[in-house]
């Protein structure tokens, strides 16, 4: 996942905040790997609700990190930044969708 001037991959783009973006699909069990990439000139946030709320990722400018979890409940989850930034309301409509 790219964090831009744009958002995640480009979610400005995508209607982002109303529509949500980026959208990940995975299967339930399964072991989701995410690489995070900051070409921004701010530090940006990672998160996913339910599965990485307790911890804030903070991906510094040209930095790139790596998060791991295990997908095992169903649902919706929202993807967002916690790290208040000019870009911030464009990185609070990602969805991770575990099926």
């Amino acid at each position: 996942m790219i964090a831009s001037s744009l958002g995640y991959n480009d979610s400005m783009a995508h209607g982002a905040p109303v529509k949500s973006w980026p959208v990940l699909r995975v299967a339930n069990g399964t072991d989701v790997n995410i690489t995070v990439c900051n070409t921004y000139s701010d530090a940006v946030g990672f998160q996913v609700s339910h599965y990485l709320d307790d911890k804030t990722e903070a991906v510094q400018p040209g930095r790139v990190i790596n998060v791991s979890f295990l997908a095992d409940q169903t649902g919706t989850f929202l993807i967002y930044c916690s790290v208040f930034n000019p870009i911030h309301i464009y990185l609070q409509g990602g969805e991770l969708v575990v099926l």
